[in-house]
């Protein structure tokens, strides 16, 4: 199906402990294909993986595995970005 149209974009004040949510099917996503990108995710050595939809969380995975010298990584576990960073600063530069 085509993409839903963009509604409000939301963006969750400082200090707000949870971001709203959004569920797949609600948006009419193709649910059968989340356990093929879960299995993706962990055969790739990906650390963490989130897809927002107008700013709200759709999909949200830890791989909970150890790397370096994080034992169990999730949700709350801090990382060094290194050049990943360029990408979210060109498009907050661009969005400006």
């Amino acid at each position: 199906t085509d993409p839903q149209p963009v509604t409000e974009t939301y963006f969750p004040d400082n200090g707000v402990p949870t971001w709203q949510s959004v569920t797949p099917s609600s948006l009419g996503w193709n649910e059968s294909a989340i356990p093929e990108l879960d299995n993706f995710l962990n055969t790739t050595n990906s650390r963490a993986f989130i897809v927002l939809k107008d700013g709200k969380i759709v999909i949200e995975r830890y791989m909970g595995k150890q790397f370096d010298n994080i034992t169990n990584f999730g949700q709350n576990s801090n990382w060094y970005w290194a050049s990943a960073g360029k990408t979210l600063t060109a498009a907050m530069v661009g969005i400006a």
